[in-house]
């Protein structure tokens, strides 16, 4: 079982997990697993994420508003997911995940990888009772790939679930900081 371990800062996931995150860089991305809900037929997103690559295997969940926790190898999928202990009652399996974004990146080799950060204000921006505030929420695992065009594979923060996009955010409101 995946160790409930959240981080909230790129500090922190950099201290406890940046050399394994470091050590990606030149591997191959095997396949991503996500936990699909058979009954609703669809992703269900409270569920980690799962990256196999060449040489290990790495688990992502996010969890309230910037809370990640990482894993390397934890997780049984042979098992049902039921990472959080209280879905017993749904018909939950692991499978490869069919995304647009995960599709461009299988058996692409990893060049480069970000831990992204959103600036608070964004998620506020427009909003009258918005926080007048400039704090940065850690927000996603940017994972690029060695190709010819601009490839890549986010694992975000999609409000207290996980997302999966090619974003690359080089957009106002997000800034990246390189594992290595």
């Amino acid at each position: 079982m995946m160790k409930r371990n959240f981080l909230d800062s790129v500090d922190a996931v950099l201290s406890v997990h940046g050399e394994n995150l470091q050590s990606l860089i030149g591997q191959r991305l095997q396949s991503v697993q996500v936990a699909w809900d058979v009954e609703q037929d669809e992703w269900f997103s409270d569920e980690p994420v799962v990256l196999v690559f060449e040489r290990c295997v790495l688990e992502i969940v996010w969890w309230q508003l910037n809370e990640l926790s990482i894993s390397w190898g934890a997780i049984d999928r042979e098992r049902a997911p039921n990472w959080f202990g209280c879905y017993e009652d749904l018909k939950l399996q692991w499978r490869e995940a069919n995304h647009a974004a995960v599709v461009a990146a299988i058996g692409r080799v990893v060049e480069e990888v970000d831990l992204v950060e959103l600036n608070e204000s964004t998620l506020t921006k427009g909003r009258s009772d918005s926080l007048k505030s400039s704090d940065w929420l850690l927000h996603g695992v940017c994972i690029g790939f060695e190709t010819e065009s601009e490839t890549a594979l986010s694992v975000f923060n999609a409000l207290d679930e996980n997302g999966l996009s090619n974003d690359v955010y080089e957009t106002d409101g997000y800034r990246k900081t390189p594992v290595g």
